[in-house]
């Protein structure tokens, strides 16, 4: 995914920002452990989640979930702008 910060301050991005929901109204959160090994690479062992991202610039990775064997159509996910900025959502119905 790619994300921009269009506020004027700096917001770290959380893994508690992105949610998979399923049509019986159970949520997921992204998986930190994962986030390290397909996106930390040399001295970015971070990865994706837990760090600063400046007004006005954009972040891209992966960000994964571990939901159960259901189809795709049976999942929506949900981004939220931030801890602090609940009415910002984005919301994606999940397809092959």
């Amino acid at each position: 995914m790619e994300i921009k910060n269009e506020g004027k301050e700096k917001v770290t991005v959380d893994r508690n920002m992105f949610v998979i929901k399923d049509n019986d109204g159970s949520e997921y959160t992204a998986d930190p452990q994962v986030d390290t090994w397909i996106n930390g690479t040399g001295s970015d062992s971070l990865g994706f989640f837990l760090k600063p991202l400046n007004p006005h610039a954009t972040k891209k990775g992966l960000v994964a979930f571990d939901v159960p064997d259901k189809k795709n159509e049976d999942f929506t996910f949900v981004g939220q702008a931030g801890m602090f900025s609940l009415d910002k959502t984005a919301v994606i119905n999940l397809s092959e």
